[in-house]
């Protein structure tokens, strides 16, 4: 008997234990794979999250007021975060990851520039907490839903103006979605109806009555299949996404939905709500696959990242949750196809370096750039970059696929890859190969950029910089000491050390004391001199002494293409560039006769005539930020093209040339300001690039820079400005170079070149304020005839000195046949012109 009831018992322990492991192992089965969590990313809760279209940046909003933008693989808070005066209730972050927007109880919307890293303007039209966000993935447009039952469409320029109201919803809006084509806009309600709006007009298209006992969810597949939708009785409705038919219920979901997530493939939708746990349902079978809990209280937004392999929850419990969801096998994410033909070009894939000479250096921010634009008519759906090196290396990091997002029809982005260089760079050179294609596989034509990197470490290159002779007599002689002096200049980013200069002198010319010298280090930009002192034996026979350096420790030098020589008995050469208007000889008090080469004139030209520094002020404006300004594509490139041929062809040094890329109002002044410093002996060339205005009531012309307003002239700079900025700054010489439309205001128009037959040295004496324009009181083109013909005379010129005057007579017949502007050269009145003229120097 005790046998029979000790077996007993032992068999329902035994029941016991297995129904306990088997509990234990379906929900072993059904739990999700927690990754990453961050606590208390929001004090109070989080309310709302949007994920970027990479799948990398992660936007929340929360009860204690504040935005945060966050790393989805780390959630490390990144830079950019908005403040309320009320509690965040939405956020959306737009599909190309240029800005994003929050709502508030406060009733206000915020607009957050990520391009600037700013904000940049509030919308305050809402009467009433802002209950949800969404953006148009085509253009950008965005719209915003209200406790006060309206719904506002927005565009996304400065315009604090909402573009139309929709209104029609009878209590709270709870759910706001453009399709994926951006061409219509969905709105739910708590009063139990479905509303479809046309985007582009807010006409309303349809209206659906769905008792659900209140809408309180809603989200559109990327395919734009399905519609789904759910609401307070835990029930979710599917619904065609083309013609808005109901096609099933989903249920099994127990309480209140606060949030509903499709994956990219259209097969799994994931809903959460008051409950706290996460449902996963096969949208085809309409069964429940998985289901956890997540938070600790009620969960408020969740998201599936484009690739499928991760879930992200958020709660009131403060708590930004991601779970691994690679169990599921989500497919390749879903788009809408295009109904019509799209056009995706790609152009200028260029390198854009932080000192702007062309090479990838571990010291300084480095980028890539490329314009991508939609010829089609209808968007080009998630655009999608491809990068990679040719040769692939461990020192150049970047990402390899940047999601570029739609393109609308007919319209262009500018896309900018980050590079990360390691210190460890190896000198070489390499290419990038770019492909781009969209989620139509619509694949464009392949573009390469070559390239050239630099080390961190050395490569020093040693440059022969200049030299000068010297002698009793100004003269070489037979027997008579000579004394050399050789400047050299480290013109490599690393300190040369242990630098050895060897001297070789012909037979029967002997060194004094020395024929080596040895330099420790020479620092970057840094000139160090050596000197060498010898003689020419009696039984020396040849007229010229050849010298020739040898540079060992760089492992770069210009000694094979330096000729330093002299003839016996005649003066001293003093310079390798030989510039004649330098001092010949310390002794030697003649001048120098030079003839031009295409003017039958002999100039005088003083032996101490100072030149002073050439400085330059380069500006490009190709963007604006008023919208109904046009974009310009050439001043910007056209500014930095002629700030090469000035600093490779002539006597601008690097340093005192500054280029201005899009400025305001404000920085062109500031810059003007500080050329106030130069010196009366000191040469200024200005050069503007961009739109101009001329107002005939005010007999003024204006440039407009990249703040300026079509309808406000505040941000505008006159002519007056100009002259008035020019007047101030004491240079000897100023040219002013203008490529904008009316520009030809800034002076009263002359004929050109009525004293042409001026010497250089006396037009080099007299102060000059010059100008030069594309243009009279005419519109110019945005390609640039002046300018191609002004970088190509600068680059071809072959004489050492060339004036303004004839750097534009040379150019002149040539901008007038090859299109209808006619350039002008002049005087800038009243700003201390005195007869003189700008002249370029070569190297």
């Amino acid at each position: 008997m005790c046998s029979k009831i000790y077996l007993n018992y032992n068999m329902k322990k035994l029941k016991s234990i297995l129904f306990i492991l088997i509990f234990m192992c379906i929900n072993y089965i059904n739990a999700q794979t927690l990754i990453l969590q961050k606590e208390v990313a929001h004090e109070g809760g989080v309310n709302t999250i949007s994920l970027s279209n990479d799948g990398v940046t992660l936007l929340s909003g929360g009860n204690d007021t504040k935005t945060y933008l966050w790393n989805i693989k780390t959630f490390e808070k990144l830079k950019g975060a908005l403040k309320h005066n009320e509690k965040v209730t939405a956020v959306a972050i737009s599909e190309n990851n240029k800005f994003y927007i929050s709502g508030s109880s406060d009733s206000r919307i915020r607009f957050f520039d990520l391009e600037l890293n700013l904000p940049t303007r509030i919308l305050s039209e809402h009467t009433a907490e802002i209950t949800k966000l969404a953006i148009n993935p085509i253009n950008s447009f965005f719209a915003s839903a209200s406790k006060d039952n309206s719904i506002k469409i927005w565009d996304n320029t400065k315009s604090k103006s909402s573009l139309f109201t929709l209104k029609g919803h009878q209590n709270e809006i709870t759910g706001l979605s453009f399709s994926p084509d951006g061409k219509i806009l969905i709105s739910i309600s708590l009063d139990n109806t479905l509303k479809v709006w046309d985007a582009n007009t807010g006409e309303l298209k349809q209206n659906l009555e769905i008792d659900l006992k209140g809408l309180t969810a809603f989200t559109y597949s990327t395919d734009k299949k399905y519609v789904f939708v759910g609401g307070n009785n835990g029930k979710v409705l599917v619904v065609d996404g083309t013609n808005f038919t109901k096609i099933k219920e989903l249920n099994g979901f127990k309480s209140e939905i606060k949030t509903l997530a499709v994956s990219g493939d259209g097969q799994f939708l994931a809903i959460a709500g008051k409950d706290k746990n996460v449902f996963i349902f096969n949208i085809e079978s309409g069964k429940i696959v998985n289901n956890f809990s997540a938070h600790e209280q009620e969960i408020t937004d969740l998201a599936f990242n484009q690739q499928g392999d991760v879930l992200i929850t958020a709660g009131l419990d403060g708590f930004i949750k991601t779970w691994n969801v690679k169990n599921l096998n989500i497919g390749t994410k879903q788009f809408v196809k295009s109904e019509n033909e799209h056009i995706i070009v790609s152009s200028n894939f260029e390198l854009k370096d932080e000192n702007q000479n062309g090479i990838i250096e571990p010291s300084e921010k480095t980028y890539l750039q490329f314009n991508i634009q939609n010829d089609g008519k209808t968007p080009a759906i998630n655009a999608l970059a491809k990068l990679n090196l040719v040769n692939p290396n461990t020192y150049i990091k970047f990402d390899k696929d940047i999601v570029i997002g739609n393109i609308e029809a007919g319209k262009k982005q500018t896309v900018k890859i980050p590079l990360i260089v390691s210190p460890d760079l190896q000198v070489s050179s390499n290419s990038f190969n770019l492909n781009i294609l969209d989620a139509n596989k619509d694949n464009v034509e392949p573009l390469k950029l070559n390239f050239q990197t630099s080390s961190a470490k050395g490569y020093s290159y040693i440059k022969v910089d200049d030299y000068q002779f010297t002698s009793a007599t100004g003269k070489a002689e037979i027997g008579a000491p000579i004394s050399l002096k050789l400047k050299l200049k480290n013109i490599s980013k690393g300190i040369a050390k242990d630098i050895k200069v060897n001297f070789i002198l012909p037979d029967k010319v002997l060194a004094v004391n020395k024929l080596t010298e040895f330099i420790a280090t020479i620092s970057p930009e840094e000139v160090k001199e050596v000197h060498l002192e010898f003689y020419a034996e009696k039984s020396f026979t040849s007229s010229e002494i050849k010298i020739e350096v040898d540079i060992q420790g760089a492992a770069f030098s210009n000694t094979k293409e330096v000729e330093i020589s002299l003839k016996l008995n005649e003066k001293l050469p003093n310079s390798l560039q030989k510039e004649p208007n330098e001092i010949a000889n310390v002794y030697d008090k003649t001048s120098i006769k030079h003839t031009s080469k295409t003017e039958d004139v002999d100039f005088t030209i003083p032996t101490k005539l100072n030149n002073g520094k050439f400085y330059a002020l380069i500006i490009g404006v190709s963007n604006y930020e008023d919208k109904s300004i046009s974009t310009l594509d050439k001043p910007i490139s056209d500014a930095i093209a002629l700030q090469t041929v000035l600093t490779s062809y002539y006597s601008f040094e690097n340093e005192k040339v500054k280029v201005l890329k899009n400025p305001t109002r404000k920085d062109i002044f500031k810059e003007f300001t500080a050329l106030q410093a130069i010196s009366k002996e000191d040469n200024l060339l200005v050069f503007f690039a961009g739109h101009g205005y001329y107002n005939p009531k005010e007999l003024q012309g204006y440039w407009l820079p990249t703040d300026a307003e079509k309808s406000d002239p505040a941000n505008w700079i006159s002519n007056s400005d100009i002259k008035d900025r020019l007047r101030g700054i004491e240079s000897k010489h100023t040219l002013l170079i203008s490529d904008a439309c009316f520009s030809g205001g800034l002076f009263k128009t002359r004929k050109a070149f009525e004293d042409a037959n001026h010497a250089i040295n006396e037009v080099y004496k007299l102060p000059s304020r010059k100008a030069m324009t594309s243009g009279t009181l005419t519109e110019v083109p945005d390609k640039s005839v002046f300018i191609e013909f002004l970088i190509k005379r600068l680059q071809s010129n072959t004489e050492k000195y060339l004036s303004s005057q004839k750097l534009f007579s040379s150019m002149q017949e040539a901008i007038i046949n090859n299109s209808s502007v006619i350039p002008q050269w002049g005087t800038i009145t009243d700003t201390g012109d005195e007869g003189g003229d700008f002249i370029f120097i070569k190297k």
